[in-house]
């Protein structure tokens, strides 16, 4: 399957992550802020896009000189569900520090649509992950901004909390089932 990728410098947006191992030794204070700024810096790159229309989902992933932005709607089941094996390989791109998740889901209780909220969810490959969410209302036309009335919860695998399910697990899943994806440089017509 062809996917469409958008590759750029990873250094004119996102800081680094530190390498891919923390020393072991580390506390989750050492961890916090490294994670807080690339977790922050993915959050400004939806709200941005959000600004422009509803972005498509997608899977960024940073190596130490670039950011490779994946556009996943073909991943997608029935429209809206992840197949997490095909996201999870691309963990195995050669040089790959960092994973993201990013675009608008749709909430639901007890399978019943209960609102849609922005998500921004990072891994690194010692299995460490961040994830940024924010409810977003509809405005003018078909449009969905970010609500003004609530904050950007933050939630971080460092903090002890529990990782939201459907996220995430994607280098483990590389490393249990073998999996493979490679990127390729093309030109677009």
């Amino acid at each position: 399957m062809q996917l469409r990728v958008r590759t750029g410098s990873r250094h004119a947006r996102f800081p680094s992550t530190g390498g891919d191992t923390p020393a072991a030794d580390a506390t989750p204070d050492d961890l916090r802020a490294p994670d807080d700024a690339l977790g922050l810096a993915v959050w400004r790159m939806l709200a941005e896009a959000l600004e422009r229309g509803v972005p498509p989902p997608a899977v960024l992933l940073l190596t130490a000189e670039h950011a490779h932005l994946v556009d996943i709607v073909p991943l997608l089941k029935d429209g809206e569900k992840l197949d997490g094996r095909g996201v999870a390989g691309f963990a195995s791109v050669d040089g790959v520090e960092a994973m993201a998740a990013v675009g608008v889901l749709t909430r639901r209780h007890r399978g019943v649509p209960s609102g849609r909220f922005a998500l921004a969810f990072l891994e690194w490959p010692d299995g460490r992950w961040w994830l940024g969410r924010r409810a977003v209302v509809e405005a003018e036309g078909p449009r969905l901004v970010l609500d003004p009335l609530a904050e950007v919860e933050v939630e971080r695998a460092v903090d002890g909390a529990s990782k939201p399910g459907g996220l995430g697990g994607w280098f483990r899943r590389v490393r249990l089932e073998g999996l493979r994806a490679e990127l390729h440089s093309g030109v677009e017509n």
